[in-house]
Protein backbone atom coordinates (compact mmCIF):
# COMPACT_ATOMS: atom_id res chain seq x y z
CA UNK A 1 0.00 0.00 0.00
CA UNK A 2 1.77 3.05 -0.92
CA UNK A 3 1.83 6.28 1.84
CA UNK A 4 0.07 9.29 0.96
CA UNK A 5 2.31 12.55 2.76
CA UNK A 6 -0.37 15.20 4.09
CA UNK A 7 0.51 18.43 4.30
CA UNK A 8 -1.47 19.62 7.44
CA UNK A 9 0.22 23.38 7.83
CA UNK A 10 -2.44 24.73 4.97
CA UNK A 11 -5.27 23.16 6.78
CA UNK A 12 -7.67 24.93 8.27
CA UNK A 13 -7.70 25.58 12.25
CA UNK A 14 -10.95 23.82 12.62
CA UNK A 15 -9.73 20.36 11.60
CA UNK A 16 -6.01 20.62 13.96
CA UNK A 17 -7.93 21.96 16.89
CA UNK A 18 -11.31 21.58 18.88
CA UNK A 19 -12.46 24.68 19.83
CA UNK A 20 -14.31 23.58 22.94
CA UNK A 21 -11.33 22.00 24.79
CA UNK A 22 -8.74 24.61 24.94
CA UNK A 23 -9.22 25.83 28.81
CA UNK A 24 -7.47 29.15 28.42
CA UNK A 25 -9.43 30.02 25.32
CA UNK A 26 -12.48 28.73 27.15
CA UNK A 27 -11.86 30.94 30.32
CA UNK A 28 -11.69 33.99 28.15
CA UNK A 29 -14.87 33.39 26.28
CA UNK A 30 -16.46 33.17 29.66
CA UNK A 31 -15.13 36.12 31.03
CA UNK A 32 -16.41 37.95 27.91
CA UNK A 33 -19.48 36.77 28.04
CA UNK A 34 -19.76 37.86 31.82
CA UNK A 35 -18.36 41.09 31.17
CA UNK A 36 -21.26 41.56 28.23
CA UNK A 37 -23.78 40.48 30.52
CA UNK A 38 -22.79 43.44 32.82
CA UNK A 39 -23.20 45.87 30.36
CA UNK A 40 -25.94 48.57 31.49
CA UNK A 41 -28.34 49.56 28.67
CA UNK A 42 -28.27 52.18 26.77
CA UNK A 43 -31.43 54.21 25.75
CA UNK A 44 -33.58 50.92 26.49
CA UNK A 45 -31.24 48.85 24.09
CA UNK A 46 -29.21 45.91 25.65
CA UNK A 47 -27.10 43.17 24.61
CA UNK A 48 -29.84 40.87 24.01
CA UNK A 49 -31.08 43.61 21.44
CA UNK A 50 -27.63 43.27 19.16
CA UNK A 51 -26.74 41.01 16.22
CA UNK A 52 -23.81 39.43 16.57
CA UNK A 53 -21.31 38.67 13.53
CA UNK A 54 -18.01 36.09 14.06
CA UNK A 55 -16.36 33.42 12.56
CA UNK A 56 -18.05 30.58 14.12
CA UNK A 57 -16.32 27.65 12.46
CA UNK A 58 -18.04 24.13 12.72
CA UNK A 59 -18.40 24.04 16.56
CA UNK A 60 -20.45 27.38 16.93
CA UNK A 61 -18.41 27.66 20.42
CA UNK A 62 -19.29 31.62 20.68
CA UNK A 63 -22.77 31.44 19.31
CA UNK A 64 -24.15 28.93 21.66
CA UNK A 65 -22.63 30.62 24.64
CA UNK A 66 -23.93 33.91 23.25
CA UNK A 67 -27.43 32.82 22.63
CA UNK A 68 -27.99 31.15 26.15
CA UNK A 69 -26.04 33.75 28.19
CA UNK A 70 -26.46 36.92 26.51
CA UNK A 71 -30.08 35.60 24.46
CA UNK A 72 -28.52 37.23 20.93
CA UNK A 73 -30.54 35.29 18.24
CA UNK A 74 -29.81 38.00 15.24
CA UNK A 75 -26.57 35.67 13.94
CA UNK A 76 -23.97 35.50 11.34
CA UNK A 77 -20.83 33.47 11.20
CA UNK A 78 -18.52 34.17 8.13
CA UNK A 79 -16.06 31.54 6.80
CA UNK A 80 -14.56 30.76 3.15
CA UNK A 81 -13.82 27.47 3.35
CA UNK A 82 -15.03 25.39 0.67
CA UNK A 83 -17.08 22.66 2.21
CA UNK A 84 -20.09 24.45 2.84
CA UNK A 85 -22.47 21.78 4.08
CA UNK A 86 -20.20 20.83 7.00
CA UNK A 87 -20.78 24.50 8.20
CA UNK A 88 -24.65 24.48 7.14
CA UNK A 89 -25.23 20.92 8.83
CA UNK A 90 -23.30 21.68 12.01
CA UNK A 91 -25.19 24.94 13.20
CA UNK A 92 -26.57 24.75 16.54
CA UNK A 93 -29.83 27.23 15.73
CA UNK A 94 -31.77 27.91 12.62
CA UNK A 95 -31.53 31.42 12.76
CA UNK A 96 -28.01 31.22 12.69
CA UNK A 97 -27.14 33.37 8.85
CA UNK A 98 -23.96 31.17 7.41
CA UNK A 99 -22.04 33.45 5.06
CA UNK A 100 -19.47 31.27 2.53
CA UNK A 101 -17.06 34.99 2.35
CA UNK A 102 -13.76 36.39 3.12
CA UNK A 103 -14.20 38.85 6.51
CA UNK A 104 -13.27 41.92 3.91
CA UNK A 105 -15.36 40.53 0.71
CA UNK A 106 -18.49 40.31 3.66
CA UNK A 107 -18.09 43.57 5.19
CA UNK A 108 -17.33 45.10 1.31
CA UNK A 109 -20.53 43.24 -0.19
CA UNK A 110 -23.07 43.27 2.74
CA UNK A 111 -21.73 44.87 5.87
CA UNK A 112 -22.61 45.39 9.14
CA UNK A 113 -26.04 46.17 10.19
CA UNK A 114 -27.16 49.71 10.02
CA UNK A 115 -30.23 49.10 11.92
CA UNK A 116 -28.98 47.37 14.90
CA UNK A 117 -26.25 47.40 17.04
CA UNK A 118 -23.38 45.21 16.03
CA UNK A 119 -21.20 42.99 18.29
CA UNK A 120 -18.59 41.61 16.10
CA UNK A 121 -15.88 38.95 17.41
CA UNK A 122 -13.21 38.07 14.73
CA UNK A 123 -11.70 35.34 15.96
CA UNK A 124 -8.39 34.84 13.60
CA UNK A 125 -6.14 31.93 14.01
CA UNK A 126 -3.41 33.79 11.81
CA UNK A 127 -1.01 36.21 12.89
CA UNK A 128 -1.56 40.41 12.70
CA UNK A 129 1.87 40.02 11.66
CA UNK A 130 3.80 37.55 9.40
CA UNK A 131 7.29 36.93 10.30
CA UNK A 132 9.42 35.66 7.02
CA UNK A 133 12.62 33.84 7.03
CA UNK A 134 15.11 34.04 5.79
CA UNK A 135 14.83 37.73 4.74
CA UNK A 136 14.34 37.97 8.92
CA UNK A 137 11.50 40.80 8.66
CA UNK A 138 7.77 41.30 9.44
CA UNK A 139 4.91 41.77 6.76
CA UNK A 140 1.34 42.88 7.35
CA UNK A 141 -1.33 40.39 7.58
CA UNK A 142 -3.39 42.70 4.56
CA UNK A 143 -6.27 40.70 5.32
CA UNK A 144 -6.69 41.72 9.52
CA UNK A 145 -5.81 45.37 8.31
CA UNK A 146 -8.22 45.86 5.92
CA UNK A 147 -10.95 44.49 8.37
CA UNK A 148 -9.85 46.44 11.28
CA UNK A 149 -10.33 49.74 9.00
CA UNK A 150 -13.65 48.39 7.59
CA UNK A 151 -15.35 47.79 11.18
CA UNK A 152 -13.79 50.83 12.17
CA UNK A 153 -15.47 53.01 8.91
CA UNK A 154 -18.74 51.21 9.34
CA UNK A 155 -19.42 51.15 13.22
CA UNK A 156 -21.96 53.46 14.81
CA UNK A 157 -22.10 54.33 18.72
CA UNK A 158 -22.25 51.52 20.92
CA UNK A 159 -21.33 48.91 18.41
CA UNK A 160 -18.78 46.09 20.23
CA UNK A 161 -16.17 44.75 18.41
CA UNK A 162 -13.84 42.26 19.56
CA UNK A 163 -10.33 41.00 18.15
CA UNK A 164 -8.19 37.61 18.23
CA UNK A 165 -4.93 37.09 16.88
CA UNK A 166 -2.25 34.84 16.76
CA UNK A 167 0.50 36.52 18.84
CA UNK A 168 3.00 34.36 18.59
CA UNK A 169 6.62 35.03 16.82
CA UNK A 170 9.58 33.71 15.79
CA UNK A 171 12.27 33.14 18.65
CA UNK A 172 14.94 34.53 16.65
CA UNK A 173 12.98 37.98 15.65
CA UNK A 174 14.24 41.05 16.17
CA UNK A 175 17.43 40.23 17.94
CA UNK A 176 19.47 42.65 16.50
CA UNK A 177 19.45 46.75 16.16
CA UNK A 178 19.45 46.38 12.20
CA UNK A 179 15.98 44.49 12.53
CA UNK A 180 14.27 46.98 15.09
CA UNK A 181 15.20 49.16 13.16
CA UNK A 182 13.39 47.89 9.90
CA UNK A 183 10.38 47.65 11.83
CA UNK A 184 10.07 51.00 13.15
CA UNK A 185 10.30 52.34 9.87
CA UNK A 186 8.14 49.83 7.78
CA UNK A 187 5.24 50.22 11.01
CA UNK A 188 6.14 53.72 11.70
CA UNK A 189 2.57 55.44 11.21
CA UNK A 190 1.03 52.74 13.75
CA UNK A 191 3.54 52.71 16.42
CA UNK A 192 3.34 54.81 18.91
CA UNK A 193 6.60 57.28 20.31
CA UNK A 194 7.68 54.52 22.83
CA UNK A 195 7.79 51.91 20.48
CA UNK A 196 9.67 53.92 17.70
CA UNK A 197 12.61 53.54 19.63
CA UNK A 198 14.89 50.45 19.24
CA UNK A 199 15.61 50.14 23.09
CA UNK A 200 11.94 49.34 23.49
CA UNK A 201 11.05 46.76 20.83
CA UNK A 202 11.73 43.32 21.70
CA UNK A 203 10.31 39.80 21.47
CA UNK A 204 9.40 40.04 25.15
CA UNK A 205 7.15 43.27 24.54
CA UNK A 206 5.70 41.55 21.36
CA UNK A 207 2.12 41.29 22.42
CA UNK A 208 1.85 45.15 23.83
CA UNK A 209 3.55 46.02 20.83
CA UNK A 210 0.89 44.15 18.65
CA UNK A 211 -1.96 45.79 20.54
CA UNK A 212 -0.27 48.93 20.32
CA UNK A 213 -0.43 48.37 16.31
CA UNK A 214 -3.70 47.42 16.56
CA UNK A 215 -5.22 50.43 18.85
CA UNK A 216 -2.95 53.21 16.46
CA UNK A 217 -4.71 51.51 13.24
CA UNK A 218 -7.98 51.90 14.36
CA UNK A 219 -7.55 55.41 15.26
CA UNK A 220 -5.77 56.25 12.04
CA UNK A 221 -9.21 54.51 10.79
CA UNK A 222 -11.32 57.13 12.83
CA UNK A 223 -10.22 59.97 11.09
CA UNK A 224 -13.61 61.88 9.46
CA UNK A 225 -15.74 59.44 11.77
CA UNK A 226 -17.97 60.73 14.40
CA UNK A 227 -17.33 57.88 16.51
CA UNK A 228 -13.86 56.38 18.35
CA UNK A 229 -13.02 53.36 19.53
CA UNK A 230 -12.84 52.41 23.37
CA UNK A 231 -10.68 49.89 24.71
CA UNK A 232 -12.35 47.76 27.79
CA UNK A 233 -9.75 44.70 27.89
CA UNK A 234 -7.41 42.51 26.38
CA UNK A 235 -6.33 39.08 26.79
CA UNK A 236 -3.70 36.94 26.43
CA UNK A 237 -3.61 33.21 26.64
CA UNK A 238 -1.63 30.12 25.65
CA UNK A 239 -3.20 26.86 24.79
CA UNK A 240 -0.63 26.17 22.29
CA UNK A 241 0.25 29.48 20.26
CA UNK A 242 0.00 32.59 22.01
CA UNK A 243 -3.23 34.70 21.45
CA UNK A 244 -4.40 37.98 22.26
CA UNK A 245 -7.81 39.52 22.18
CA UNK A 246 -8.52 42.88 22.11
CA UNK A 247 -12.08 44.14 22.97
CA UNK A 248 -13.62 47.98 23.03
CA UNK A 249 -16.16 49.81 22.23
CA UNK A 250 -17.58 52.34 19.28
CA UNK A 251 -18.80 55.68 20.76
CA UNK A 252 -19.40 59.12 19.66
CA UNK A 253 -16.25 61.87 20.22
CA UNK A 254 -17.91 63.39 23.79
CA UNK A 255 -19.14 60.23 25.19
CA UNK A 256 -17.71 58.25 28.23
CA UNK A 257 -17.84 54.29 28.02
CA UNK A 258 -20.70 53.02 30.16
CA UNK A 259 -19.72 51.43 33.51
CA UNK A 260 -19.46 47.91 32.87
CA UNK A 261 -18.89 46.56 36.71
CA UNK A 262 -16.27 44.13 35.66
CA UNK A 263 -12.72 43.63 37.62
CA UNK A 264 -10.93 42.79 33.93
CA UNK A 265 -12.08 46.00 31.92
CA UNK A 266 -9.25 47.90 31.63
CA UNK A 267 -9.12 50.72 29.67
CA UNK A 268 -5.18 51.58 29.92
CA UNK A 269 -3.94 50.79 26.27
CA UNK A 270 -0.72 48.98 27.81
CA UNK A 271 -2.36 46.59 29.77
CA UNK A 272 -2.83 43.02 29.17
CA UNK A 273 -4.39 39.92 31.12
CA UNK A 274 -3.01 37.20 31.18
CA UNK A 275 -5.01 34.09 31.26
CA UNK A 276 -2.52 31.59 32.85
CA UNK A 277 -4.82 29.54 34.96
CA UNK A 278 -3.14 25.45 35.50
CA UNK A 279 -3.71 22.68 34.23
CA UNK A 280 -5.39 20.74 37.12
CA UNK A 281 -7.34 16.90 37.04
CA UNK A 282 -10.75 16.65 37.76
CA UNK A 283 -9.88 15.67 41.11
CA UNK A 284 -7.46 18.82 41.92
CA UNK A 285 -9.91 21.15 40.83
CA UNK A 286 -12.95 19.65 43.01
CA UNK A 287 -10.51 19.77 45.88
CA UNK A 288 -9.76 23.39 45.57
CA UNK A 289 -13.09 24.59 45.32
CA UNK A 290 -14.44 22.95 48.18
CA UNK A 291 -12.07 25.11 50.36
CA UNK A 292 -12.04 28.04 47.94
CA UNK A 293 -13.11 30.48 50.83
CA UNK A 294 -10.40 29.29 52.84
CA UNK A 295 -7.42 29.25 50.48
CA UNK A 296 -8.77 32.61 49.22
CA UNK A 297 -8.19 33.98 53.04
CA UNK A 298 -4.91 32.30 53.04
CA UNK A 299 -3.90 34.11 49.98
CA UNK A 300 -4.49 37.65 51.33
CA UNK A 301 -2.77 36.57 54.63
CA UNK A 302 0.17 35.11 53.83
CA UNK A 303 3.68 35.39 52.64
CA UNK A 304 4.36 33.19 49.27
CA UNK A 305 6.53 30.79 51.17
CA UNK A 306 3.82 30.05 54.18
CA UNK A 307 1.14 29.79 51.46
CA UNK A 308 3.48 26.95 49.76
CA UNK A 309 3.68 25.30 52.83
CA UNK A 310 -0.23 25.54 53.89
CA UNK A 311 -0.67 24.30 50.39
CA UNK A 312 0.64 21.08 50.39
CA UNK A 313 -0.16 20.50 53.84
CA UNK A 314 -3.60 20.87 53.36
CA UNK A 315 -4.42 19.85 49.95
CA UNK A 316 -2.54 16.79 49.64
CA UNK A 317 -0.77 17.42 46.57
CA UNK A 318 1.41 19.68 45.26
CA UNK A 319 0.82 23.19 43.49
CA UNK A 320 3.05 26.26 43.85
CA UNK A 321 1.92 29.46 44.87
CA UNK A 322 1.83 31.53 41.79
CA UNK A 323 -0.78 28.45 39.97
CA UNK A 324 -2.74 28.46 43.47
CA UNK A 325 -3.44 32.38 42.96
CA UNK A 326 -3.88 32.18 39.56
CA UNK A 327 -6.50 29.25 39.81
CA UNK A 328 -8.55 31.18 42.55
CA UNK A 329 -8.28 34.30 40.27
CA UNK A 330 -10.46 32.35 37.55
CA UNK A 331 -12.09 29.36 38.83
CA UNK A 332 -15.28 30.79 38.46
CA UNK A 333 -14.47 30.35 34.53
CA UNK A 334 -12.55 27.48 34.75
CA UNK A 335 -14.07 24.66 32.34
CA UNK A 336 -13.74 20.99 33.21
CA UNK A 337 -14.46 18.24 30.92
CA UNK A 338 -15.63 14.30 30.43
CA UNK A 339 -15.66 11.49 28.28
CA UNK A 340 -19.23 9.89 27.67
CA UNK A 341 -19.37 6.97 26.01
CA UNK A 342 -22.18 6.48 23.78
Amino acid sequence: MSSVAIDSSSAPSFKKIHYALRPRKQIERKIIVDILQNMPRVNGIGISDYTYTGLGSIHYYDFILFHKYLNISDMTSIDNAPCVNRFMFNKPFDFINFENKKTTDFLLKIGLSKDKHNLVWFDYDKPLLNYIFPQKKFVRNNIIFDDLKLVTKSSKPFDIFIITINAHTASNALINADEKSRFIRYFNNVLSNHYKLPGNIDISCFTRILQNIILNHIKNSEVGNRVKFHKLFSFSYQDGSVMYTLGGIYLENNMSPPNFRNRFISTNEENITNIDAPILTYKEKLHLDQQIVKLSDQILNNNEDEMEKLAAKQLGFEIDCVDLKSYLEYYKYYPQYYEGIL
